[in-house]
């Protein structure tokens, strides 16, 4: 509700303590008369949240984006919420074009009204919130979403604390366990190739093995130093790095590969190969040894 109060304050002030018998200037926005105060206070609260919003939104997404890494074994615009960026970007712009056709107006007298730039930017918000969010899938379900918020929280108390060894202190996962959890992961990801899947989750994985996902974030990130999509994308790289070598399959394609061994994208698999191998997979192929060039 917080959120809310700039509006009510200016809405009261313009409703009880502005004086109307005053009427605005065009163009003297800072004339000195009754009613400046108003109109300061108005200028100071919106450039307050043309710039906190939109920062703490970037602040939202990159958080997010961070959090989808333990819980998805691919990247997608509809999951890492993109679009929500371009929004965020469109409504800065909005503003900042409005305010260059201001001081254009206000310096030169030249440029067109304000408002139509504001119309417009209100149109593109309307449309992306109504449109892009009824087709925006939901991400998790309410059960996956309380782990989450629960796991964020204590991320969060872990990074204040500044120490990695009682991380999970409280996760009820003894040592012992810890290691029979990862042999039991890593067993069933050589055995059973869940991997190829390019829509497996953790939740899946959890599912499969009968062990809680949170156990599953925790083995992978304190035992290997990795977050499950790094985990399951090595072993889907491992795989097409075999099938590159092979004779077998020098008639496929490198996307055809790729898509057969789990990537569900051109730019994910590329991307993923040249930070692991270190050369391109093209490269690679032609290359036929199974080391990266130094």
């Amino acid at each position: 509700y917080l959120h809310f109060l700039p509006a009510v304050i200016t809405t009261l002030c313009m409703i009880f303590l502005v004086d109307h018998s005053v009427p605005p200037v065009p163009m003297q926005y800072f004339k000195a008369d009754v009613n400046l105060w108003y109109r300061v206070l108005f200028l100071g609260l919106s450039i307050f949240m043309v710039i906190y919003y939109p920062w703490r939104n970037a602040q939202f997404l990159k958080e997010h984006r961070k959090n989808i890494d333990n819980h998805f074994s691919y990247h997608s615009d509809r999951i890492s919420l993109k679009w929500l960026m371009y929004v965020n970007i469109g409504f800065v712009l909005t503003f900042v074009l409005t305010f260059g056709i201001v001081l254009s107006r206000r310096i030169f007298g030249i440029g067109v009204l304000p408002i139509y730039i504001i119309d417009i930017g209100l149109l593109f918000f309307a449309y992306s919130i109504s449109f892009l969010g009824f087709r925006q899938p939901v991400i998790f379900n309410e059960h996956y979403r309380e782990l989450i918020n629960a796991s964020e929280k204590k991320q969060a108390a872990d990074t204040k604390a500044k120490t990695s060894d009682t991380r999970y202190e409280k996760s009820g996962l003894k040592e012992d366990e810890a290691g029979q959890h990862l042999q039991r992961i890593q067993a069933y990801m050589a055995e059973e190739k869940p991997y190829l899947n390019g829509d497996l989750t953790i939740q899946n994985l959890a599912k499969a093995l009968d062990i809680p996902r949170h156990h599953i974030t925790q083995v992978i990130n304190e035992k290997l130093g990795k977050n499950f999509y790094t985990f399951v994308n090595e072993y889907r790289l491992e795989e097409v790095k075999q099938k590159l070598l092979s004779d077998e399959q020098k008639a496929y394609s490198l996307l055809g590969i790729a898509m057969d061994c789990g990537f569900n994208s051109k730019s994910s698999f590329n991307t993923f190969f040249k930070q692991n191998v270190g050369m391109t997979p093209s490269e690679f192929r032609k290359s036929g040894q199974g080391e990266a060039r130094p």
